[in-house]
């Protein structure tokens, strides 16, 4: 399966948006659909400070980071802050703890 945009072997493929990409090309839709839904529903304006609290799962941590601008992004949501929501289940530390920042006060 090949990239859609570049045509290097795609390492994901979104059956539902019938597109398959390359690593450095998803890198680049995610923050993009990101924006997108925000500015389609309104949901807040660059200004405001927002605070996103992740679980240390996928999901939590790739909207933090697409808010952030912790990827190679033109635009961020400077005040996007990011609360730890430990929810307790296996009473373990998953491994996408050690890219959260900790608290330093």
């Amino acid at each position: 399966m090949k990239c859609r945009k570049c045509g290097q072997k795609a390492v994901i493929n979104m059956r539902q948006h019938k597109l398959a990409l390359c690593k450095d090309d998803y890198m680049e839709w995610l923050p993009e659909q990101t924006e997108r839904f925000i500015r389609k529903y309104s949901m807040f304006d660059r200004h405001e400070k927002i605070l996103v609290a992740v679980s240390g799962g996928k999901d939590s941590l790739s909207l933090w980071i697409s808010l952030s601008g912790s990827t190679t992004r033109r635009t961020a949501y400077t005040s996007a802050s990011v609360s730890m929501a430990a929810s307790g289940i296996r009473n373990r530390r998953t491994p996408s703890h050690a890219v959260l920042p900790t608290r330093t006060d």
